[in-house]
């Protein structure tokens, strides 16, 4: 089909659908006489235009599709302050022209965009308009800005927009011999762009080169919202609700498989196109020889068949495995398979440039690992060589030991070495990737093993008050990897406080025997204040207040005979955070507000305190948190949000400077999460659900980047919970029982592996009730005695019945708190009426 047939079929189609018919019949006869290949296509799309419904603008208008030409006189008329100096491009119903202004009080270019037709119909108004009014709403660097708009005097209506002079983006990549590296870091820009533009509930639907300028200073420019769709919130938030949209005129070759169908257009169709994109500026090819092709031909290959890989498509080594799974899963023919974001999108390409193992590929432990040695070659080098090193030492100890008058020496030399050894594990390769993902079991290995070497030599050499304390230091380690709550753990919560005691009775005895041992005092108090927060996970509280109060005890006295050094000092303030929280989670809200501002006071002294240590940035916005949970519980929502957001730009700051930092990005999924929280007291929902999917995005690739990090995965819980309240609060009770079981589903495992924590079980028992309860909705709302119905109330009674477990379980071991009992209580009476218990 050519370019000039497709003007045609666009002419015949736009006359035929405002005819009834038999006016229709005898215009197709009398347009298309002569020409069958024209009169086939247009019949073609009027049948699927009548199957669809509202699908009235069937996917003809490729690159190809042009506007009638506007009147020459239109040159160096006046559009305001403007005169049309000359024409930019035409396509869809419109005419770009460059414009100038023309009263004399500045220079200035401007694009403006009129409709080609002299009488334009409804529809392309109504396409007008709404791209006027999606301009309006989008302020971003990287998107073309609305300077004007309206209708002239003799009703030539009219944008103004910010002139951009560049290239198209695959133009540019390629006139500027930009190399891989490059051309990602220039797409991340773009999947950014777009990203923004979804969170103010708009889709473009027509992503190309063409559409994306890119300027000399290289800045990438997103134009041409013609036939872009304002969606409602409610359609924003999910894509199997979203409403069918009218399908636009579009270019097939970066078209969704929905869209060429006429379905349901959303979100994911944007990353659909711009898989596409990416693949083009990659391979330099386009996935589908679309040019051409009938609308048939088109449809069966981009529905139908899968596109051959980009390596392939260019013969480039360099983009096989990742990169051709990242172009293939934004392509993928369902949309729920594609990434869920722009952001997940260009969060991939991320990982990819950081050597991190990608989304795209659920890789073995093989690839994993090989990613993992690419991103530390220099680290695992070291690692080798020192263990090389290690094993020549201990042949030559062997072949040394046949040789008894250096028997004794040799001896020694083993025992220090196997310190050394032990110590450079527990201080050095374990401290060196406690912050990388998928580091938790390696860690557990590293600092068990150095356990065992330490505890052998600590029997041959009980007096040694050093030695003593390293074992300490390693049973804290291993602690704090097995379920220490501030730490990437493995979820034994039971084992963990088995190693903190040990650490606690050997250090108790060394500082008894020598009481100047400053590093033991330290971590004595150390090893009190995880004790704390340990039994506070627990929700052990009168146990959690004594392992405080010895922290604070043991902290002070050393920041007294310290002269208030910044170690110290930095102590003292970690003391009385966890008092603070010790009493915020009693209730005792005004004391605990005083505690955290005292301890915002001193963490804001620190921070400016030389040297700087990121520590204390993570520890101001903990403050804040903190302060914001406790004016929340006190009903004082402004100050709760100012500290929220206090929290939040500290977060995003800090995860911005070490994106290889998984706590900075814990942190930042905590932070969101208050802040949806703080928005749904506000009533503001939909601002709450994209807080909370924000939260839960973040959270989930830290899961995902370490699969035995459990207290990644029970973060996961907390989101689905609120997501589900939230989309219950908007009427979308389906979607709501969706979420509540997720979290119900990644509650239960956690409970089993953990069964010293009561919040999985609270959690959990919550999220069976809340599902008991939207299903009893959901069963009234269904026809009577329908089978529907009866199915809610089955599945709701087994629902109840799970809830009613986990709380029973939670009161056996004496942790359930206020609010789970009032839970309780309140299913008890559910369950009476629903299920008749």
């Amino acid at each position: 089909m050519t370019a000039e047939q497709w003007r045609e079929i666009e002419k015949v189609l736009a006359a035929a659908m405002d005819l009834e018919e038999p006016e229709r019949c005898a215009y197709l006869d009398r347009a298309c006489q002569g020409r069958p290949e024209v009169r086939a296509e247009v019949d073609a799309l009027l049948a699927a235009h009548q199957q669809a419904g509202d699908f009235i603008e069937a996917a003809i208008a490729s690159e190809a599709g042009r506007a009638e030409p506007l009147d020459a006189q239109l040159l160096s008329r006046r559009i305001g302050a403007y005169k049309l100096v000359k024409e930019l491009g035409r396509g869809g119903m419109a005419t770009v022209y460059l414009g100038t202004r023309d009263d004399r009080k500045f220079s200035k270019d401007v694009a403006i965009k009129l409709i080609g037709a002299p009488a334009p119909s409804p529809v392309s108004l109504r396409r007008f308009e709404e791209e006027r009014q999606i301009l309006a709403t989008l302020e971003h660097p990287n998107i073309a800005r609305l300077l004007d708009g309206g209708v002239t005097d003799d009703g030539l209506h009219y944008i103004i927009m910010e002139y951009v002079e560049g290239l198209p983006i695959d133009e540019y990549c390629d006139r500027n011999s930009l190399k891989l590296e490059q051309r990602l870091r220039l797409f991340q820009v773009i999947c950014s762009t777009v990203y923004f533009a979804h969170q103010h509930l708009v889709v473009h639907r027509d992503i190309k080169p063409a559409n994306i300028l890119v300027t000399a200073e290289g800045a990438p420019k997103l134009l041409d919202f013609g036939i872009a769709k304002i969606l409602a919130p409610v359609q924003h938030a999910t894509l199997t609700q979203a409403a069918p949209t009218l399908v636009p005129a579009m270019t097939p070759e970066y078209a969704s498989p929905e869209q060429l169908q006429g379905g349901i257009v959303t979100t994911a169709s944007d990353v659909y196109s711009l898989g596409v994109l990416l693949y083009r500026l990659l391979s330099g090819a386009q996935p589908y020889r679309i040019t051409g092709a009938t609308l048939g031909e088109t449809l069966r290959m981009v529905c139908e068949q899968d596109p051959e890989k980009p390596s392939a498509a260019a013969n480039r080594p360099e983009l096989r495995g990742d990169l051709d799974a990242i172009v293939l899963k934004a392509m993928r023919k369902e949309p729920r398979e594609r990434y869920s974001s722009p952001e997940e999108f260009a969060g991939d390409i991320g990982r990819y440039l950081s050597k991190w193992p990608v989304l795209a590929r659920r890789g073995s432990n093989r690839y994993v690992l090989r990613k993992f040695v690419e991103r530390h070659r220099l680290a695992i080098a070291i690692t080798a060589v020192a263990t090389l090193l290690t094993l020549a030492g201990v042949v030559g100890v062997v072949m040394e030991s046949r040789v008894a008058r250096a028997e004794r020496a040799k001896a020694e030399r083993r025992f220090n070495d196997v310190r050394r050894l032990a110590n450079s594990v527990i201080y050095e390769m374990h401290d060196g990737i406690a912050a990388l993902p998928g580091s938790t079991p390696v860690r557990k290995l590293l600092v068990t093993k150095a356990t065992e070497y330490l505890d052998s030599l600590a029997k041959e050499a009980r007096g040694d008050d050093s030695l003593q304390r390293e074992l300490a230091d390693a049973y804290i380690r291993v602690g704090d990897v097995q379920g220490g709550p501030s730490f990437a753990n493995l979820g034994d919560t039971k084992g963990a406080f088995v190693s903190y005691q040990k650490a606690r009775s050997i250090l108790q005895t060394v500082v008894g025997r020598s009481p100047n041992m400053k590093q033991c005092r330290f971590l004595l108090a150390d090893v009190n204040g995880r004790l704390a927060s340990a039994y506070l996970a627990i929700h052990d509280l009168p146990h959690a207040m004594d392992a405080v109060k010895e922290e604070l005890s043991g902290r002070e006295e050393i920041a007294r005979q310290s002269h208030q050094d910044k170690e110290s000092s930095y102590a003292v303030a970690a003391a009385h955070f966890r008092l603070a929280q010790v009493m915020l989670a009693t209730r005792k809200l005004d004391q605990a507000i005083a505690e955290f501002q005292n301890c915002l006071k001193m963490h804001e002294s620190l921070l400016v305190t030389p040297p700087p240590d990121v520590n204390d940035q993570r520890n101001l916005a903990l403050d804040h948190k903190y302060l914001c949970t406790a004016y929340e519980y006190g009903y004082d929502l402004a100050k709760a949000a100012e500290h929220c957001q206090l929290a939040v730009d500290l977060d995003e700051r800090r995860a911005a400077a070490h994106p290889a930092d998984q706590q900075a990005k814990r942190d930042l999924g905590y932070s969101l999460s208050q802040t949806g929280t703080i928005y749904e007291k506000k009533g503001s929902l939909p601002a709450a659900f994209q807080s909370f999917n924000r939260s839960l995005s973040i959270r989930q690739a830290v899961a995902d980047g370490d699969p035995q990090n459990v207290s990644a995965r029970a973060s996961l819980v907390f989101p689905h919970l609120a997501l589900g309240d939230v989309l219950t609060d908007m009427g979308k009770m389906a979607e709501a029982v969706g979420q509540y079981r997720m979290a119900a589903q990644i509650g239960e495992p956690l409970i089993a592996k953990d069964p010293a924590k009561s919040q999985p079980r609270e959690s959990v028992a919550r999220a069976y009730q809340k599902m008991g309860d939207l299903e009893v909705r959901l069963a009234k709302a269904a026809p009577a005695s329908s089978p529907k119905g009866s199915e809610l109330l089955r599945s709701a009674c087994t629902d109840y019945g799970r809830a009613r477990d986990r709380y029973r379980e939670n009161e056996r071991r004496n942790a359930a708190t206020p609010e789970a009992q009032k839970s309780a209580q309140q299913l008890a009476h559910d369950m009476s009426k629903v299920c008749g218990q």
